[in-house]
């Protein structure tokens, strides 16, 4: 699953068209990430435990169990977005930068 989620982004920022995963054959289009709404609750509650951290990017595993929060990371990588792909035009680095008090 985390390679299906990796083409994914590879797609979004190459511009790339991957309905099928080409190494494992397993289907991109329609997939759903199992848990993912809990996942989504598991973040937005874990956010409030630091709330002096503006921005944190969550590494979370997807167990047969559940949602499981592997770390967090204050300073994560922020992906670009293809901005054409967007209706504002640009990207989450000008709001990222915002947030975090950068330039």
């Amino acid at each position: 699953m985390i390679m299906v989620l990796h083409m994914l982004l590879l797609w979004i920022m190459l511009g790339n068209d991957y309905p099928v995963h080409p190494i494992t054959g397993s289907t991109i289009v329609g997939f759903q990430v199992p848990f993912f709404k809990e996942a989504v609750k598991m973040v937005k509650e874990a956010s409030t435990v630091v709330s002096e951290v503006a921005y944190v990017g969550w590494d979370v595993a997807v167990s047969p169990d559940g949602p499981v929060i592997i770390e967090g990371n204050c300073f994560p990588e922020i992906l670009q977005v293809k901005a054409s792909l967007l209706k504002k035009k640009e990207g989450p680095v000008p709001r990222y930068n915002e947030v975090m008090g950068i330039f």
